[in-house]
């Protein structure tokens, strides 16, 4: 566990080996050692910084602004987006990711203010690590580039001394070298996930794109045509009108104006590399893929809002009750048509008033009919929760993980537990989708009985050569 949570795939066993970047899996191993072993631990850790993130959002809006009302207001429609408060007690990486990236922005604009190698090396530092937890971060690189043109980096005091083009450059090396060289060595062990893993950039598509985009700006802004409530109706409506906001700031307040279009460009730059990544017919499997863009989503809002309220000169503690109102009402309805409250304080994952697909209750039940010492091909979604497997000694296979290394390391798996009985699961996953890890399944493996439940079946497998 040790090994997949460094990266090492040396050391990383097969069925312990993330799918993705490292840095959230490792983080959970941290806490398993020191809690021991439950799920509960990874659900602590994403929902206690998805926590943290609204404070960080509050920093970046204050810094950017100059103003604790942005900050404050940004803050707040993070902390009211249905996306992230669903995500963000799941365990899973993406509140983690989106710590990261909240703490990398921030630095990012103090090491613009400060201008010292000790921020920027923060910057190295935090970017790197935001990197660890989902490499699709690795796409912030553009706007942190832009942003030292978009910012008038180059036009500080520091650079008015130089004459010429190459005194800057060679300048600008040396103030750089540092946070750059800790950047490239720390990134050294995750460049395998990032180019060769099976969420590379290969998966970049360019298909159905107007009805990605299409699916996604509803989403976002006319949500009751698609029926996803995911995002704020009424901030995203205030989102939008910071359109109308630019050509005002672009004539009265350049710096301003600069600042929004800022944010602006790493919305949309999350928001294409989604668009370019998942391919219809995946249901509403985007939606997850689009919660890097509340970020920005909540910092462009949070400064709409504020600029209201200085337009209006309504009384600040009258003008915030205002927008809670007209924040928190539709949210409340929304979760309360959606959800149960009473479900709440239940454990989600033995829930049966969901659809049968997504229950864990059924295969927590197979996995306990599987004798103790076995290894059992799964799929990613089905791993079971520790806590409520019986004699948790048995092995497992992510079967997403099959094709990796030319399938040798799940071949070595395999010779290495001939003497364990060996069973399969079947959910959804390969009845849906024959691709390589199917397909290796059911070629290279005699099925010989099963145990179902439902529409889950429990394979007891034997290997053919």
């Amino acid at each position: 566990m040790e090994g997949c949570g460094i990266g090492n795939l040396d050391s990383c066993i097969l069925y312990h080996q993330p799918l993705m970047t490292p840095g959230h899996p490792y983080l959970i191993t941290l806490l398993f050692k020191l809690f021991g072993e439950h799920d509960l631990l990874a659900m602590y850790l994403s929902a206690f910084l998805s926590s943290l993130t609204i404070f960080l959002i509050f920093f970046i809006g204050y810094t950017l602004f100059s103003s604790e009302r942005k900050g404050l207001y940004a803050a707040l429609i993070f902390a009211l987006i249905s996306l992230d408060i669903l995500i963000a007690p799941t365990g899973s990486a993406r509140s983690t990711s989106a710590f990261f990236l909240a703490l990398t922005l921030l630095f990012y604009l103090i090491a613009l203010k400060k201008d010292s190698i000790k921020f920027w090396s923060l910057v190295a530092i935090t970017f790197s690590l935001s990197i660890y937890m989902r490499q699709d971060n690795s796409i912030l690189i553009l706007p942190l580039i832009l942003g030292l043109f978009i910012f008038d980096y180059f036009k500080k005091e520091n650079f008015k001394n130089f004459t010429s083009i190459k005194k800057t450059i060679i300048y600008t090396s040396k103030k750089f070298f540092i946070p750059v060289v800790i950047f490239i060595v720390t990134q050294i062990p995750v460049q395998h996930w990032i180019w060769f893993s099976h969420t590379n950039m290969s998966l970049i598509s360019f298909e159905y794109l107007k009805i990605k985009l299409s699916l996604m700006w509803c989403t976002v802004f006319f949500p009751w045509i698609i029926k996803s409530y995911m995002f704020l109706q009424s901030a995203s409506i205030l989102f939008l009108s910071s359109f109308l906001f630019l050509p005002h700031l672009f004539k009265s307040d350049r710096k301003s104006f600069n600042k929004v279009i800022f944010i602006l460009i790493i919305f949309f730059i999350f928001f294409f590399l989604v668009a370019f990544y998942f391919l219809p017919p995946n249901g509403f499997d985007y939606i997850r893929q689009m919660h890097p863009i509340v970020i920005p989503y909540a910092i462009i809002t949070g400064f709409v809002i504020s600029e209201l309220e200085r337009i209006s000169k309504i009384n600040q503690k009258i003008f915030l009750s205002l927008i809670l109102i007209i924040m928190v009402i539709p949210l409340v309805l929304i979760f309360s048509f959606k959800f149960s409250y009473v479900n709440i304080f239940r454990d989600g994952r033995l829930t049966t008033d969901i659809p049968f697909e997504f229950m864990t209750a059924p295969l927590i039940k197979l996995i306990n009919s599987a004798p103790p010492n076995s290894l059992i091909f799964i799929s990613q979604s089905a791993v079971p929760s520790f806590d409520l497997v019986e004699n948790n000694e048995r092995r497992w296979v992510d079967i997403e993980m099959i094709p990796a290394d030319n399938y040798n390391i799940v071949k070595h798996e395999i010779m290495k537990s001939k003497s364990s009985p060996m069973y399969f699961i079947e959910d959804y996953r390969c009845k849906n989708s024959m691709d390589d890890s199917c397909k290796f399944i059911y070629e290279n493996f005699n099925f010989i009985n099963y145990t179902a439940i439902g529409d889950f079946k429990l394979y007891k497998i034997e290997y053919k050569s």
